[in-house]
């Protein structure tokens, strides 16, 4: 942010949130299933990755020529190398979540560790790279370089699984459990992808690529520990599994009181500490974005709610009402998020994600949650 304008960098978040909508959507949610296959196909478990990993090339082919039509329709003019460099950029991405996942599970995390320090650090410095010697350029070379790693670490990964397995790489069997698992859940987090990048999207749209960059700043600061919760959430869902499949649901409910005091906590830290934290994590041309920071980190505490109840979910396979709940869910927040920041300027967006949430929360509780008669939360 201190090198690039906030013009430059709202392109570059728009090509990013589109990234993110887009990769749900091709990835059919396929590593959604890896956590359960683990348990009832754990001896063959690198095949089923392979053949998931076929599947996902045909998804990202087919969704390749969607999005382009797409594209064309709402005539979002990217550049034909930056659209192709997506949809490779998407493949490689999900191919590297699905290693991570088995690692995860394998509990071999000085792997996933060392292949994340790897891509990221690529990424960062080849992304710095471009800015810093295609100034006429920065947002088109920031998106080319921060992908580098990541198709990198991704090619490394695709070859590690084929090697693995010689032959039979396709598996319907195993097609027909992931989809099972991961149509239902593809909505969710489409939805959920609607809901944490649309805001930029319409603000661009709305307001102009300078808002967007301002809005983006601190969305990305706070993008940091939605990750951390992530991968608090990723990390426990393991340990979760096995607790359920042997009904021990007090343990369960002792971590998770824990994990909201702990979550709530630094969420007020960070929100009490939001102008320091700009001033730090930006330049002060960022510095109005202060006021959505707050806003951004509360809507992803009550997001970190609904990940355990989705966690809950998986495991008895209560997915039904998912597809509902995501489509009354992202109708609220595009219809929220439209008209709040057309009355209200860009900063109405960090709100809408706090509302959003919370009725995400209710309906996942009364639609899912009380229908599975378990009492894991404190």
């Amino acid at each position: 942010t201190r090198l690039m304008p906030p013009d430059s960098y709202g392109i570059v978040s728009a090509y990013n949130a589109w990234q993110d909508i887009i990769g749900i959507v091709i990835s059919l949610s396929l590593v959604t299933s890896i956590n359960k296959a683990f348990f009832d196909f754990k001896q063959d478990i690198s095949r089923y990755i392979s053949s998931m990993l076929v599947l996902l090339g045909l998804s990202t082919i087919a969704g390749s020529i969607l999005v382009h039509f797409f594209f064309t329709f709402l005539k979002v003019n990217y550049p034909l190398e930056l659209e192709i460099l997506l949809y490779i950029r998407t493949f490689f991405n999900l191919a590297m979540s699905y290693y991570f996942a088995h690692q995860k599970l394998e509990f071999h995390y000085k792997k996933s560790v060392i292949c994340t320090l790897i891509y990221i650090s690529l990424n960062i410095t080849m992304g710095l790279v471009g800015v810093m010697n295609f100034p006429d350029f920065m947002a088109e070379a920031k998106i080319i370089g921060s992908n580098v790693g990541t198709i990198v670490v991704g090619i490394g990964v695709v070859i590690f699984y084929l090697k693995s397995s010689h032959k039979n790489l396709v598996q319907t069997s195993y097609w027909k459990y992931a989809l099972s698992f991961g149509l239902p859940m593809m909505i969710q987090l489409v939805g959920f992808k609607i809901l944490s990048q649309s805001d930029k999207l319409m603000i661009s749209f709305l307001c102009g690529d300078y808002f967007a960059g301002l809005y983006s700043v601190p969305f990305a600061i706070g993008s940091i520990m939605q990750t951390l919760w992530n991968c608090v959430g990723q990390g426990f869902q393991p340990w979760m599994f096995t607790k359920l499949s042997t009904n021990n649901i007090q343990d369960i409910k002792k971590i998770t009181s824990i994990l909201f005091l702990f979550v709530g906590l630094v969420t007020v830290s960070i929100s009490a500490t939001a102008p320091l934290i700009m001033q730090i994590m930006a330049s002060n041309k960022y510095y109005d974005g202060v006021y959505v920071l707050m806003p951004i980190v509360v809507g992803f505490y009550f997001s970190f709610f609904n990940m355990l109840i989705i966690t809950l979910a998986t495991f008895y396979k209560k997915l039904k009402y998912i597809p509902i709940i995501t489509i009354l869910g992202t109708s609220f927040n595009m219809i929220f998020n439209y008209y709040g920041i057309l009355w209200f300027g860009y900063i109405a967006a960090a709100y809408v994600t706090i509302v959003c949430n919370i009725i995400f929360i209710i309906m996942d509780y009364f639609f899912i949650y009380k229908k599975m008669y378990i009492d894991v939360f404190p």
